[in-house]
């Protein structure tokens, strides 16, 4: 939103002489400059600077009605979907109380829902249309068929599933080799793709994580606040500190991340919770948060050097929402909620979609550019994927789809 443009000389910074009629200026010899001067931080855009008018892209949502085949139990209320690489479908569980039930793969244009019989329940996936889709499931890492609605079949049986955990959290080292682990977990396992085998189960790198530069021998792990570097073996062979974190997203231009450690709100007063459900949304802000000490910087994506940071503000309450249910209870899961929250748009610009908002922010000064509710599904939370201008929602029969 632009406020008024202001006409100055290029000397004394007072109004020039002249007038103006449309796009046609009368003035003196004296050189002009245009201030253009930005109402949600009140810096001026001059003209000719690196500054420019950060788009506001429009929100529009649909609904669609799930045409499951015959026979086929609803789409589960409890797991988030899975987002496909190019926002053309969506994976979702069926509602069945059983350890290996069936998942549906919901194609976003028409509704329509192939499902696969005895799919083991999933945790994590792979979707990133680089190579084979993986899926992290309670029966292992398994690769699927996801070529078409019609067909959702398992082409590998599970592999690296041990007592630590289903896999939540993957990393393509190479064309052959993926890293993998559960949130949080700190040891990661390395499958060779080829021989479908776990080659290496020590890999001493705490999940989540984001790879550095354009090769992912160089991996930030987000909450232990380090680098670690990885030989053609995929062995660490060096560590640096970097600064923790809870989030982080790849663009093309930039890496985004929430620079900070998440607070526990053990303890808080009574009034507290009343007044952040009661409290007008311009005030909620200054309760205690968890967030307080977070920050949302733009960092170079080779050094993790911070180019822009400012504090979370009014943006806390949004990743708050997806922390209401469960951070009293497991801070290991509310980071990992958190994790998902921050993704990039096809635009390259950060997005936060995390409870019932996205919120598109200018990826030059971080502030949002767009700020909308999305429709309350009453069930799974709204998933996200990098380069994606797109969040979707799953309950017992529709499919929720926000773009911008």
């Amino acid at each position: 939103t632009l406020g008024t443009s202001t006409l100055t000389d290029g000397t004394s910074g007072q109004p020039p002489s002249g007038s103006a009629d449309g796009l046609t200026l009368t003035h003196s010899d004296r050189p002009l400059r245009c201030a253009l001067w930005c109402t949600a931080c009140g810096w001026p855009l001059p003209c000719g600077s690196s500054s420019r008018v950060a788009e506001k892209p429009e929100v529009t949502t649909v609904t669609r009605r799930v045409s499951l085949p015959p026979g086929s139990p609803p789409l589960s209320t409890l797991m988030p979907p899975w987002l496909g690489h190019d926002g053309s479908y969506v994976l979702a569980e069926l509602d069945v109380d059983a350890p290996r039930g069936p998942w549906a793969m919901i194609d976003l244009d028409s509704g329509r829902a192939g499902v696969g019989r005895r799919m083991p329940q999933i945790w994590g996936a792979l979707l990133d249309g680089q190579g084979p889709e993986l899926l992290g499931t309670s029966g292992g890492v398994i690769e699927v068929d996801l070529s078409g609605p019609s067909t959702v079949r398992e082409l590998h049986q599970g592999v690296g599933h041990g007592r630590d955990g289903a896999e939540t959290e993957f990393l393509r080292l190479d064309h052959r080799h993926v890293l993998a682990a559960a949130l949080g977990q700190q040891r990661a396992k390395v499958i060779d793709l080829d021989r479908w085998a776990v080659v290496n189960s020590q890999v001493e790198i705490t999940s989540p994580w984001v790879a550095l530069g354009d090769t992912p021998t160089r991996i930030w792990s987000l909450p232990r606040g380090e680098v670690a570097s990885l030989n053609a073996s995929h062995e660490v062979t060096h560590r640096t500190t970097a600064p923790a974190a809870l989030a982080a997203a790849r663009s093309p231009r930039a890496l985004y991340a929430l620079v900070g450690e998440l607070r526990p709100r053990r303890g808080t007063a009574w009034w507290h919770a009343i007044g952040r459900d009661l409290l007008p949304t311009g005030l909620q802000q200054y309760l205690d948060s968890p967030l307080d000490e977070v920050e949302l910087c733009k960092l170079d994506p080779q050094t993790l050097e911070v180019k822009a940071a400012r504090r979370l503000g009014s943006l806390a309450q949004v990743l708050e929402e997806a922390l209401a249910t469960t951070l009293a209870d497991d801070e290991e899961w509310s980071t990992g909620l958190l994790h998902r929250c921050l993704s990039t748009d096809a635009a390259g610009r950060p997005a936060l979609v995390a409870g019932s908002r996205v919120v598109v922010l200018d990826d030059n000064t971080l502030r949002p550019v767009t700020d909308t509710r999305l429709p309350n599904t009453g069930s799974s939370t709204w998933a996200s994927q990098n380069g994606q201008s797109r969040a979707v929602a799953t309950s017992s029969d529709r499919v929720y789809i926000a773009d911008w």
